[in-house]
């Protein structure tokens, strides 16, 4: 070999190991950086996740004082309108004020509801019991307190049963919540469908439940944080309605999910197992 080319070949290899070295430098500075990243990103959820935890507990303090000292001075304004509807039987215009009075306090209370079941610690008497006797039953309380809404609701079980282990109290509160939802999306007239098939969660039998309307449907953001304790798209409310459900729905051992429906509108999926051994959830 002449000196000439074993000296180019000593600077290729020269340059070789030099372009590996920056190659290797590079790459570690990258892996730096991302990991920064990385534990920047958790820093900033376990930051958020503990601001969120410490607004709930200045909830829960305030809506105890709060609750013992309205409940009952609501309960007189509903019992004084009640009264007072009655004495304006012949006047039909003051009878129309009475009336949005009351509904007016109905609302302040169904609030007070909502925070109350939010920051109460969540206790489950488990039995076997029909899920759709139990989103029947909401539906038709619903109906007749909604008769400025005309809403066609549609219901298709393709299940050998709706049987589940479940807390009806509370299992109701979850369709309510949704259905509440449901009726505030759709037009005027609307339409409501109820699916429910079987399926499995976990390996287990469970039953799936999906509540879709006619509504807009969804934006990106309202499916990143329609469970979020006080996210809310609506004009007036807490923004509990559907974190409470998503609470019960997993202490129930199950998930709920939130997505647009393929033609039109909000879809809510419900999953729940048929066997539940009830556990405790944070909300």
């Amino acid at each position: 070999m002449t000196p000439m080319i074993a000296e180019h070949d000593g600077r290729r290899k020269h340059n070789s190991r030099s372009t590996r070295r920056s190659d290797r430098l590079r790459r570690s500075k990258q892996f730096q950086l991302d990991a920064r990243a990385c534990f920047s990103e958790s820093d900033q959820e376990t930051s958020e996740r503990t601001e969120q935890m410490e607004r709930l507990a200045v909830v829960g303090r305030s809506f105890t004082g709060l609750a013992h000292e309205s409940r009952n001075a609501l309960q007189r304004g509903q019992a004084n309108l009640e009264l007072l509807s009655l004495e304006l039987q012949q006047q039909p215009e003051l009878l129309k004020l009475a009336i949005r009075a009351q509904q007016a306090l109905a609302e302040v209370h169904h609030l007070f509801g909502e925070v109350r079941d939010f920051s109460a610690p969540l206790h489950l008497e488990i039995q076997e019991s029909d899920l759709a006797d139990q989103w029947s039953q909401v539906w038709n309380e619903l109906e007749i307190s909604h008769p400025d809404k005309l809403i066609q609701f549609n219901e298709s079980v393709r299940s050998a049963d709706t049987l589940c282990d479940i807390d009806e109290f509370a299992m109701r509160q979850v369709f309510r919540n949704i259905f509440e939802n449901a009726i505030s999306a759709c037009p005027n007239p609307g339409q409501i469908d109820v699916n429910c098939r079987d399926t499995e969660l976990n390996l287990q039998p469970a039953i799936e439940i999906s509540v879709r309307d006619n509504g807009p449907g969804l934006s990106t953001e309202q499916i990143d944080k329609i469970f979020d304790p006080f996210f809310t798209s609506k004009r007036a409310g807490t923004g509990l309605g559907m974190a409470i459900a998503k609470g019960i729905v997993a202490a129930h051992g199950g998930c709920v999910t939130a997505r647009n429906a393929f033609d039109s509108g909000a879809e809510i999926v419900l999953c729940i197992p048929r066997t539940t051994h009830a556990v405790s959830v944070d909300f």
